[in-house]
């Protein structure tokens, strides 16, 4: 076959699978993945640091467990190391860099004035001119104090002068710097006069920066011995000409540090194979917390063959729930809202453990099974789905926790003895309260397991009642939060609860109320078969309250159109005024109006299957006869049959048969025998099982026998005969005919 055909052969499977199924496997797909999800976190994840913030303990306080390394681990303490390198930053100078460009830049525009200075004199020209030459230049001096140099015979003399210095400044660096480095040691890169780089690290107090300069040249002026008009000139054309040539520099700066941070060794701590990171009883230092974080850094532990195990596992418990689930095992397929609530509290288990186990530190002695809900999810699952199911979901969460989790031995052993004790407990609730005495019975039965386990394991005497009190309180506590729980789920869910369908077949709810003024024949017609199918199911082991309730609203889709039923009818047929084709499609309408109605009124859907399976595919008979009758055409059986599928439940089929009895039982003529009725009730339900109606309800042939045996006594004490009731005045006629014969 080719690789086309398969994948086109596969598409078309999936296209044809039911809505229902694809639901399932839509919601297996996704819990499939978040079981997947939470294994590979507890698996792969350490979590010593999120347990030790979860127990409050900080820095300084004491210790309540123990924490043992599993293998050797050496670390970087970086808050020490990250101290370490702050001290040292401090002590690292920053780097200023000479702009030599800028040094040419200033000599330039020195010797172009001086330049002008010279020429200026030589020429002979006038104050005023070369005034403004200079300002043309960008030169621009004090007019009095330019006047007074231009003026001087020695001008030449002073200028020469002012160079030297200016060249002696400006070799020396004036620094543009930093506030945040001042009082502190920096680095200034330069270059000599043959161009080589020299390095000099001084105090930034040593520094000439532009402010400062005034200083060292009043300083260098004082040392050559001129006249104060001399030192005011030189100074003025200093001032012109003086400005930063060496600056800071990132880059440098940023090229030290980081030399300095690759040659600084980090704090390291190191910690061998067996010793404790932290001690019971001994207080808790920085240097663990660090350690702790490190942990936690490094705990993920990926690695394909555990990837690869935990999905081989996980794909064998679902295909194993599968198979467990099915109807095979189950007797029923279980419905969308049972298997979502199925794998939730799986799951629900599972997240419970990790967290108990991860973020809770227990005693020594003391095992997580003790407080794991098992009682719980086990309680629900019973309420809500099957007993057999919640002893399905004790198998997969102790699976799961020997599989993934590595629980220890007591708590797989509560595990499971909880699980199926609950199960057990609970195979038969009608009440409320029937649930907290399940709760009492699971709790004798969690402490006599937690004892034995106590004792097996040489628990010291009062650890040991403490154990057994703790598992019978855990149990007893799962009774009552299921109890409260059990009405979210009812609604949330919509389940079928022996509770909710205790309220849905209250009499005295609107839809009832209306049936009764509506369709007062389908009412009681509708309490008859509610009886029959009570009994009928109780007897036989099934569920009473199901098959109660099913039958109560087996017949609401009649409400809209009475009339055409012959329940209601008084002497009157509506169906004598129409061909029995149109009758036909009136009649099964009713299950379709009652499946919707039952939808509107968010019924559970068990009760809804039940009221679309009452009638399987059955012939309507009567219609078919007197289609027959009419022989305008040949009509067919299937023409003439309910289209719905038939009784997938013990329940329905039930339900099927007693509605088929109830209602042909009334046409008996009276009085009749017993033999009459059992002949006749044996006819019913024969052309029922030779119809195949009952071949995927589940009910045996005992079951059938049972069921009739229940509808025949029911039927004939129905059918019994009262003496007529004579009038008073009668009697007192008879009594004086009596008299006067007499």
């Amino acid at each position: 076959m080719r690789k086309t055909d398969a994948v086109k052969r596969l598409a078309e499977f999936f296209r044809d699978l039911p809505l229902s199924k694809k639901k399932k496997a839509a919601a297996g797909t996704v819990f499939f993945f978040l079981f997947f999800a939470v294994i590979l976190c507890y698996s792969f994840f350490d979590f010593p640091y999120l347990r030790l913030k979860a127990a409050g303990i900080q820095e300084g306080m004491i210790a309540d467990f123990d924490l043992i390394l599993d293998g050797d681990v050496s670390f970087v303490d970086k808050e020490a190391t990250a101290a370490r390198w702050a001290e040292k930053k401090e002590k690292i100078p920053s780097y200023y860099l000479m702009d030599t460009s800028r040094n040419r830049s200033i000599q330039k525009r020195f010797d172009e004035f001086k330049t002008k200075l010279e020429e200026a004199r030589d020429r002979g020209l006038s104050f005023e001119t070369f005034y403004e030459e200079t300002e043309k230049a960008g030169f621009h001096f004090d007019s009095d104090w330019l006047r007074n140099l231009y003026g001087r015979s020695e001008s030449g003399a002073l200028t020469e002068t002012a160079g030297r210095i200016l060249d002696y400044l400006l070799f020396s660096g004036i620094v543009k710097l930093n506030d945040s480095d001042a009082g502190k040691t920096v680095v200034v890169l330069k270059r000599d006069r043959k161009n080589a780089l020299l390095r000099e690290e001084v105090p930034a107090s040593s520094l000439l920066t532009k402010e400062s300069c005034r200083a060292a040249v009043s300083g260098e002026l004082r040392n050559r011995s001129l006249d104060a008009e001399s030192v005011a000139l030189i100074s003025g054309l200093l001032d012109e000409f003086i400005d930063e040539n060496v600056f800071f520099s990132p880059r440098a700066t940023a090229q030290a540090l980081a030399k300095a941070e690759a040659e600084m060794k980090p704090v390291r701590f190191s910690f061998s194979k067996g010793e404790p990171i932290l001690r019971k009883g001994y207080p808790v230092t920085a240097a663990q917390i660090n350690a702790l974080d490190y942990l936690r850094q490094i705990s993920v532990r990926v690695e394909f063959a555990d990837i690869a195990g935990i999905l081989v596992y996980l794909i064998l418990l679902f295909v194993l729930a599968k198979f467990l689930l099915d109807k095979p095992f189950l007797k029923e397929n279980l419905q969308l809202n049972q298997m979502v609530l199925f794998y939730s509290l799986t799951l629900f288990l599972a997240v419970f453990y990790i967290c108990w186990d991860e973020f809770v530190p227990l005693p020594e002695q003391w095992f997580a099974g003790l407080f794991l809900p098992m009682g719980l999810a086990a309680f629900t699952a019973a309420s809500l789905t099957s007993s057999a199911a919640a002893v399905y979901l004790t198998l997969m969460a102790s699976a799961g926790l020997v599989l993934f989790f590595r629980a220890d031995g007591p708590t797989v052993i509560l595990t499971v003895f909880s699980g199926i004790g609950a199960a057990v407990s609970l195979r038969k609730v009608e009440y409320r309260e029937d649930l907290l005495k399940a709760g009492g019975r699971l709790a004798a039965v969690q402490a006599v397991v937690a004892l034995s386990v106590a004792l097996l394991y040489d628990y010291p005497p009062l650890m040991t009642v403490a154990c057994a009190a703790t598992a019978a309180f855990n149990a007893f506590l799962s009774a009552v939060l299921t109890l409260g729980l059990l009405p979210l789920f009812e609604r949330g869910l919509n389940f079928a609860t022996p509770f909710r369908l205790m309220e849905l077949t209250d009499r005295n709810l609107p839809i009832f109320k209306k049936m009764s003024a509506l369709a007062p024949g389908t009412y009681a017609h509708t309490m008859a078969v509610a009886s029959y199918a009570e009994a009928a199911a109780r007897e036989i082991g099934a569920d009473a309250l199901l098959a109660r309730c099913g039958a109560f609203y087996h017949d609401i889709g009649k409400i809209d159109q009475p009339e055409f039923f012959a329940e209601n009818q008084t002497g009157f047929n509506k169906h004598d005024e129409i061909r029995p084709n149109l009758s036909i499609v009136v009649i099964k309408s009713h299950v379709v109006n009652g499946v919707n109605k039952a939808k509107a009124l968010r019924l559970p859907q068990k009760v809804i299957d039940i009221i679309e399976q009452h009638h399987g595919n059955s012939v309507i008979t009567y219609f078919y006869v007197q289609a027959l009758r009419q022989g305008k055409s040949v009509p067919t059986e299937e023409d003439f049959s309910y289209k719905t599928p038939l009784p997938q439940s013990k329940e329905a089929g039930i339900v099927m048969i007693a509605d088929v009895v109830e209602a042909a039982t009334r046409s008996l003529p009276s009085p009749v025998s017993v033999v009459q009725v059992e002949k006749f009730i044996d006819k019913i339900i024969s052309d029922k099982i030779n119809n195949n109606q009952f071949i995927e309800s589940r009910l045996t042939f005992s079951d059938v026998n049972t069921v009739k045996a229940v509808l025949l006594r029911m039927v004939c004490s129905g059918l019994h005969t009262r003496p007529e009731y004579p009038e008073k005045s009668d009697a007192g006629k008879e009594k004086r005919k009596e008299d006067e014969s007499d």
